[in-house]
């Protein structure tokens, strides 16, 4: 915030812009808190007098003093200085003191500008002889042992009990100090682009934007992505969040809600939910003995994953009176039985591990950090690994330390979750820096679905089918979809189709006889007719009787009709056939009508 000096109302910097804090004196209307004066005699006097500079509203002057010899001394004392971060700041400039004055002299007077660490302890920076005109000077401060400064007026170097100069003075009008702690502000400058202080007041610009470098502007970063607090400058303050894990709504961190989604091959996508192991879980490792035989372990809190309002993993020392706690995904304390019977264990040397999820990935690399598959020999399928790291840096550990934990599917049933630590690092960690678990469980497995079970169909045993559900061997996920019901269907059974089969092989046997009948009894009365006019050829194999007539005869006609439409039974005229067959084989035909005709033609030929 700010106050215009010709405005009563404080405003709000503007974004990318800094107050300039500071102390500014140009009404003398009282001495200022942190200002003194003081009289300091160059010969013997038993005067009294202690007030060297009077306020006069516009300035601040030199009072009469006892001796034209007389010191008069006006000091200014700050707390401090705050971090610079203007963008047009120097690179030493801490602070700049800025004072307007003047002098009116009539004799040899001096006026000394002094800074320093108290007023008893300082040293000259400018001085001035005899008559100046209002003018105006300025001092850089560097460093910050300078909180101290003194202005110190002497009429004349030469001594006399008379008081022959006591009208000349030595008058300030203004001070101004910039950037000093407890100040107040009267305008905002933009701030540096470059500034990461801690102490800096400089306006940051929006959740999810960054500033540019060149304009000191804030741009929005691009989707899924935290600002990087150390560095909120230029556009790689802008950190992408690792693979399945989504940034915080104040865009200061990546996140996972404790679910995952992989696709291996060419097999469906599988889901992973990880939910249940979302709350801290501590561990230990084996026991370890000191030179004396003292038994420690080393202790381990973790929490997993989760949103916001996750409660993190902590380590305590209760050992020391600072009582140290730390927090993040991971720590690490030091943990020793005790005696004590308020407490079991005494814990000591809490660090963090990690305090910041890279990322959530089958994969064995992620962002430097490496989970070598050999700590922990991977079954058929694949762990899901989650990557962390923390900010915390050591002598050893210049890149921070940083952790990985693997999770394997364990679906077999009462099974108590376990956290290992690889057996060729029995602390943890190889290196000193990358920690590895492996945690075991049922809940690290693949959420169920209908390819993890395949259906069984039994016969049809009298009309009734069933149909059972049974779980692929070996079982490699575990809840999300349950093994549905055993199903209970009506059917038909195969005696059935066999009956049917046989029914309609009879009555195609049937029909197929009945055809064979119809058919060679038509052919019987082809033959008949070809008997006949054999016989009326007299036996002459090339020559046919003429015919007499194109029409039927009577005899064929009547004949006819009467076979074929007498109505007999199928068996009955099989019966009526065999009993017109004669010895020889052929058929009796009665050729009545035919003889007759011949014996009448005979006769005419005679007459």
């Amino acid at each position: 915030w700010f106050k215009e000096s010709s405005k009563k109302v404080c405003k709000k910097c503007p974004v990318g812009t800094e107050a300039v804090l500071g102390l500014e004196y140009k009404w003398w209307n009282t001495m200022p808190k942190n200002m003194e004066s003081s009289v300091f005699h160059q010969e013997f006097s038993n005067s009294d007098q202690r007030t060297a500079w009077e306020v006069a509203g516009e300035y601040i002057y030199t009072a009469p003093g006892v001796q034209d010899t007389d010191y008069l001394t006006l000091t200014l004392n700050v707390p401090g200085y705050r971090a610079q971060s203007f963008a047009n700041s120097e690179m030493n400039e801490l602070s700049r003191i800025t004072f307007v004055f003047e002098t009116i002299c009539t004799a040899d007077c001096r006026f000394y500008f002094l800074v320093g660490y108290s007023k008893w302890n300082n040293y000259l920076v400018e001085q001035w002889k005899g008559r100046n005109g209002k003018q105006s000077y300025s001092y850089l401060i560097q460093s910050n042992h300078t909180v101290s400064f003194t202005w110190t007026f002497q009429r004349t170097g030469e001594f006399s009990m008379d008081r022959n100069f006591s009208t000349d003075a030595a008058k300030i009008y203004s001070i101004h100090i910039t950037n000093v702690i407890g100040g107040v502000a009267s305008q905002c400058l933009r701030c540096a682009v470059t500034s990461d202080k801690a102490d800096s007041s400089c306006v940051p610009c929006p959740p999810g934007h960054y500033m540019v470098n060149t304009t000191g502007e804030c741009e929005k970063c691009p989707p899924n992505t935290y600002i990087r607090t150390s560095q909120p400058v230029g556009k790689t303050a802008c950190v992408q969040c690792g693979p399945n894990t989504k940034r915080n709504k104040a865009y200061t961190a990546c996140l996972s809600d404790c679910t995952f989604r992989v696709q291996t091959g060419g097999e469906a996508v599988q889901t992973y939910d990880f939910s249940p192991l979302s709350n801290v879980t501590g561990f230990t490792s084996s026991p370890r003995f000191t030179n004396r035989g003292l038994r420690y372990f080393h202790h381990f809190n973790l929490n997993l994953c989760g949103t916001e309002s996750r409660v993190p993993a902590s380590c305590v020392d209760n050992v020391t009176e600072s009582g140290k706690v730390v927090k993040g995904y991971i720590c690490q304390s030091t943990v020793v039985p005790s005696d004590i019977r308020s407490q079991s264990m005494v814990s000591s040397q809490p660090f963090i591990i990690g305090d910041s999820l890279m990322g959530v990935t089958t994969e064995t690399t992620l962002g430097g950090i490496s989970s070598p598959a050999w700590l922990f020999p991977s079954p058929q399928l694949p762990d899901v690994i989650f990557y962390y790291k923390s900010s915390d840096t050591t002598q050893a550990c210049k890149q921070g330390r940083s952790a990985t934990v693997r999770l394997r599917c364990n679906p077999t049933p009462n099974v108590k979750d376990h956290i290992m630590l690889p057996s060729k690092c029995s602390e943890g960690t190889c290196d000193g820096c990358t920690f590895h678990f492996l945690w075991e469980s049922q809940h690290a497995c693949p959420l169920c679905t209908t390819d993890h079970y395949r259906e069984i169909v039994s016969a049809c045993i009298q009309g009734i089918q069933r149909t059972t559900y049974v779980w692929q061997q070996p079982l490699q996920c575990y809840g999300g979809e349950s093994l549905p019901t055993q199903k209970v269907s009506a059917c038909v059974s195969m005696d059935f189709w066999l009956k049917f089969g046989v029914s309609i092989g009879l009555i195609a046997a049937v029909l197929l006889a009945s055809l064979i009948c119809y058919f060679w009894k038509k052919t019987r009365k082809l033959q008949y007719k070809y008997s006949r006019l054999m016989m009326s050829s007299g036996g002459k194999e090339c020559e046919l009787p003429t015919a007499d007539s194109c029409a039927i005869m009577e005899g064929e006609d009547a004949e006819d009709d009467l076979m074929d439409l007498t109505h007999k039974s199928f068996f009955t005229k099989i019966k009526s056939f065999s009993r017109e067959r004669t010895s020889d084989g052929f058929d009796s035909v009665p050729l009545k009508s035919s003889s007759r005709h011949q014996q009448d033609e005979e006769e005419e030929e005679e007459d």
